[in-house]
């Protein structure tokens, strides 16, 4: 059991985050975004493969774990996983570095319901919109009177940036246990 790892996702969690990224599917290839897109179950993109040293900057899959192209990572569940938690690592460091696991365990007022901010929660959050959408959605968090962080989206008047904030508003509140 590794639930008390921060960075290492259940099992339940896992099965809910490669659900929503792919069917569960291991095979799974999107090449929306350009690039070599989003990989396998957990949609890996090129800077998480990178990150966890599967990829070199120019591209070139590094042979780490015996995964030495495209076709031995989407055929090979195993590593996909081992892959997840290396890359929810290096996103934990991430959250770390920008302060942003300073708010666990606060309260949020969510568009939808109220929810706590967990680990989980900013990693699936992380996931999905990358560290810099990240930074900007905590830069631009409000407190009510009763001490609950808000995000206040009459003030977010850039369209793109309202988007990924209710993204990560939307997977924080999903995955918050």
């Amino acid at each position: 059991d590794h639930s008390n790892i921060p960075y290492l996702f259940s099992d339940n969690m896992r099965n809910k985050l490669g659900f929503i990224e792919s069917g569960n599917n291991y095979n799974q290839l999107n090449n929306e975004g350009g690039g070599i897109g989003a990989l396998g179950k957990y949609q890996i993109r090129r800077e998480g493969l990178i990150d966890t040293g599967y990829l070199t900057k120019d591209n070139k899959w590094t042979g780490k774990n015996g995964i030495k192209s495209l076709e031995d990572f989407l055929s090979n569940p195993n590593i996909q996983e081992k892959i997840l938690d290396e890359y929810m690592k290096v996103q934990h460091k991430y959250l770390s570095h920008f302060g942003q696991t300073n708010y666990l365990g606060a309260k949020y007022k969510g568009l939808k319901s109220n929810f706590t901010i967990t680990d989980t929660g900013l990693l699936a959050a992380i996931h999905r919109t990358g560290v810099g959408y990240m930074n900007k959605f905590f830069q631009n968090l409000e407190k009510d009177e009763n001490g609950m962080y808000y995000m206040n989206y009459n003030k977010i008047t850039n369209p793109d940036l309202k988007t990924k904030f209710l993204w990560i508003e939307t997977r924080m509140r999903e995955f918050e246990k």
